[in-house]
């Protein structure tokens, strides 16, 4: 794909107005960590973000190179939060993020 440089938040502010990382949620009380999809072909580009979402607390990536990867697992794994690359082999990111969204309408593909 193309480089793209775009700043990143890998932060939220808590009911409070503090920061709270983005690698767990509470539900009811019960922290839950998130479980992430990084479809990108890139392999430089993997581990930054990768890199990032370690630090932020996220445990839990899986990541694909290519957008027909990133469909299939969809079809079978429920993940919280889809990072996707726009131009890729095989499949590019615009249409997977159709098809995951037409699978799953409350997919959040980033």
């Amino acid at each position: 794909g193309k480089t793209a440089v775009s700043p990143l938040s890998l932060s939220k502010p808590a009911e409070d107005g503090r920061p709270e990382s983005v690698g767990s949620v509470k539900l009811g009380g019960i922290k839950r960590y998130l479980k992430v999809l990084y479809a990108e072909d890139n392999v430089v580009n993997q581990k930054v973000l990768a890199k990032a979402l370690e630090r932020a607390g996220v445990k839990d990536i899986t990541m694909v190179s290519n957008g027909k990867a990133a469909v299939e697992l969809c079809q079978t794994i429920h993940f919280d939060c889809i990072f996707m690359d726009v131009e890729m082999p095989i499949m590019g990111g615009l249409e997977a993020c159709q098809r995951i969204v037409e699978h799953d309408s409350n997919s959040l593909v980033v």
